[in-house]
């Protein structure tokens, strides 16, 4: 028994030599193996040479380089606009003296002024109509609504009709009457009307703005909408004439403001206090010239009307009324009369509203 318990004994110590001469052999493999795997990858792998470091010298020229403006802006524009009125360059004093690394004095100073000047045209400032402004509004309304009635008084009459060239536009004084009891505006149209409201309304935001800012260098047509809704309370008349952009809307009154397509400005056509009949001339004018180009087979010279959009979201900013002149319905107009003023002169008819609702 001591005898088979020795042998059995000696078998389990050979086993067990076995065993762990079997592991050597393994870890002695894949320790061959790791090391043929890394002189593979090395001999993959090319090989740079280390250069002696050097220190950086920057040699761009930043003498025509400016800052890159970023995508969102450091300032929103509505803070820009209220602080661009006070803005300047420093001075130099005791305790501060003034450098420019980027330029001299007097291109940073003209670059700077340049800055300021095309900042305050496009400023959205809040303004608020004047009594000149007012006063001016009331004296229109009575005469858009003398001038109506006097032209539906006419038609009354069932005169034989004359010929445009007839009339001599800027030899007559009195709009009313221009030969045989005739007005000037006979032959307006609902369109023409609407044109000759629109040339007065902006010719007199343009001076009742300029009389308010008069150190302002102009509006850029980009803001022109903006300050006649803070005027009028109403949108700015660009999808009325079906137009897309407002350069293409003031391209219609060219004869009453000047619109300098390369800068954006809109400025003043005619001076404060031109007469009200001069507008009525110039839309006479444009009739005639808008008639004889739709003879001639241009259709594209039509103005044709949206007047869903004037009525959109109408108040009426101006109070009072004049007498026989039936406002529309809602808001406040001048006189007696209850209504926007403006609107009753080219209400939508009432298919179009019907077909609306």
């Amino acid at each position: 028994e001591e005898e088979e318990e020795e042998k059995e004994e000696e078998e389990e110590e050979e086993e067990k030599q076995q065993e762990t001469t079997k592991e050597g052999e393994e870890e002695a493999k894949n320790e061959d193996n790791k090391e043929e795997e890394k002189k593979e990858e090395e001999e993959e792998e090319p090989k740079f040479e280390e250069e002696p470091s050097e220190e950086f010298e920057d040699t761009t020229d930043y003498s025509n380089v400016f800052f890159t403006p970023h995508r969102n802006p450091q300032m929103h524009k509505p803070q820009l606009d209220e602080l661009v009125d006070g803005m300047q360059l420093p001075t130099d004093s005791e305790d501060l003296t003034t450098e420019f690394p980027w330029g001299n004095k007097d291109e940073v100073t003209k670059e700077f002024d340049e800055f300021v000047r095309k900042s305050k045209t496009m400023q959205r400032l809040r303004v608020k109509p004047s009594e000149w402004f007012r006063e001016q509004m009331k004296e229109w309304s009575a005469k858009m609504a003398a001038w109506k009635k006097a032209q539906v008084e006419f038609k009354r009459k069932n005169l034989p009709d004359t010929d445009d060239q007839s009339t001599d536009i800027w030899g007559s004084e009195d709009v009313m009457d221009v030969g045989e009891g005739r007005p000037l505006f006979e032959k307006f149209e609902q369109e023409d009307w609407a044109l000759l409201t629109s040339r007065f309304e902006l010719h007199t935001c343009l001076h009742a703005f300029s009389k308010e800012h008069t150190d302002h260098p102009g509006l850029h047509n980009s803001v022109l909408p903006h300050y006649f809704m803070q005027y009028f309370e109403r949108p700015f008349p660009m999808k009325t004439f079906g137009k897309s952009t407002t350069g293409q809307t003031l391209e219609l009154f060219a004869d009453t403001l000047t619109f300098n397509a390369s800068t954006g400005l809109v400025e003043m056509g005619h001076p404060d206090g031109t007469p009200a009949e001069t507008f009525v001339k110039l839309t006479e004018e444009a009739r005639r010239d808008r008639k004889a180009k739709i003879d001639a087979g241009d259709e594209s010279a039509k103005v044709v009307l949206d007047l869903r959009m004037e009525r959109r979201g109408e108040k009426g900013v101006h109070k009072g009324g004049a007498k026989g002149f039936a406002p529309a319905k809602g808001g406040k107009a001048f006189g007696k009369g209850k209504g926007p003023i403006f609107r009753q002169s080219f209400a939508p008819a009432p298919t179009m509203m019907r077909a609306r609702h």
